[in-house]
């Protein structure tokens, strides 16, 4: 987000208007509360992410609280990457692919409260998407300078290795986290799957010996993504 624009979005969990100040500093108000954080730039991609992030509070309140682009190859590879989302979030999302979830969780015996706000740029195939599906434009409102049309990172070309093929973002992620083709493959042939709608994902450190890989793969067997 650029100095002086706005993100005002209406999720499940309620409103939120979040404000850039400079010098990465934003403003979120939500439920007639506000609260001012600067942000940091991350060093380090973190999932697939560079970005934003501000991973501590001011002592009033615990924060968590990120901007990130998100780079996908496809429509699919960004279904995969949601559908793990939902597990924690409830986002909502434009038909050029801004993205905000958000939450405030109170700690019931004392009322200490953890603010917990992610804003979000998908890509996909190297552009900003227009009519990214399931998008609810009247939910999410901008006010101020666009995003880049381009991401600043992009993904290797998708290939196949050992006749099973491997999506751009999956290759990308493991590329970033040292997970090589071998752990991957050894954890679809050796872990127990679980398919949940349209995927079905395998846990390394089910597999006998365990090993540090979480895939994604469609029905056809492709490789979506594969993360520690």
């Amino acid at each position: 987000m650029a100095p002086g624009t706005v993100i005002e979005a209406s999720t499940p969990r309620g409103k939120i208007r979040i404000h850039a100040g400079e010098n990465f500093k934003r403003t979120y108000t939500a439920e007639g509360m506000e609260k001012t954080f600067r942000l940091n730039p991350r060093h380090k991609r973190w999932y697939g992410s560079l970005g934003l992030l501000r991973p501590t509070g001011d002592g009033s309140v615990h924060a968590v609280l990120g901007e990130e682009q998100q780079n996908f190859g496809t429509t699919e590879e960004f279904a995969a990457w949601l559908a793990r989302q939902k597990l924690w979030h409830r986002p909502r999302w434009t038909s050029d692919g801004l993205m905000v979830d958000w939450d405030i969780k109170t700690r019931p015996e004392d009322g200490y409260q953890a603010w917990i706000v992610n804003v979000r740029q998908i890509y996909i195939a190297g552009r900003k998407p227009v009519r990214l599906p399931g998008a609810s434009d009247e939910d999410v409102r901008f006010t101020g300078a666009r995003s880049a049309a381009t991401p600043h990172h992009h993904l290797p070309p998708a290939r196949k290795i050992r006749g099973r093929k491997f999506t751009s973002r999956a290759l990308d992620l493991m590329s970033h986290h040292g997970i090589t083709e071998e752990m991957v493959l050894k954890t679809i042939a050796s872990a127990p799957g679980e398919t949940k709608g349209k995927f079905r994902y395998y846990a390394g450190r089910d597999a006998v010996p365990a090993i540090d890989c979480y895939v994604c793969v469609n029905a056809a067997g492709t490789v979506l993504f594969a993360v520690p």
